[in-house]
């Protein structure tokens, strides 16, 4: 059932009435879908974890998913959602904080995807402090730590610099880290 199926409107709008933000997790890392390739970020962690592999016909193309859970975003107005996941925005958050703009009462969370704000640092400093999001981050998949550190960084001075070392546990790729300076 797409989660923006009118049978589930009483369910959102009764949330919204209460005041109860709802965590929602639709889809999946786009690169699920795509090719099992060299070009495929998530290529490793496809291998290691075959079934978190998806199709267009399993469950749904990927836009399908995002695209109705926009819409259950925009029919709801006075239930506020996080997003979890950034979204599935944490690579883009251009994207992600236009979509922000036109759905007020959306925010996100970056359980489990918070290494992917390291691969874009000046764009993820820029981000939090400017969003509802840097006020409003759930802590899900065991980062608490991870995430007041870089809670602290992002409201203190800071000086970006790089490191291999991170908590990403999927691909392969150089993650960059924050370093505090008072």
């Amino acid at each position: 059932m797409p989660v923006d199926d009118a049978r589930l409107d009483p369910v959102w709008k009764k949330a919204g009435e209460l005041k109860i933000p709802v965590l929602i997790h639709t889809a999946d890392p786009k690169p699920f879908w795509s090719p099992m390739d060299e070009n495929n970020e998530r290529w490793l962690e496809l291998a290691t974890h075959p079934r978190r592999k998806k199709t267009d016909t399993d469950p749904a193309p990927w836009d399908t998913l995002i695209a109705e859970q926009h819409r259950l975003f925009k029919k709801h107005p006075r239930t506020t959602f996080i997003a979890a996941h950034f979204g599935w925005y944490p690579n883009d958050l251009g994207k992600l904080s236009q979509l922000l703009d036109e759905m007020p009462n959306v925010v996100v969370e970056f359980g489990a995807v918070i290494a992917e704000l390291g691969r874009q640092p000046r764009m993820a400093n820029g981000f939090l402090p400017n969003t509802r999001t840097g006020s409003y981050l759930a802590k899900t998949a065991g980062y608490l730590l991870n995430m007041q550190l870089i809670s602290v960084c992002w409201k203190q001075k800071m000086n970006i610099f790089p490191t291999t070392k991170s908590i990403m546990h999927f691909g392969l790729c150089m993650v960059w880290g924050y370093r505090i300076i008072f």
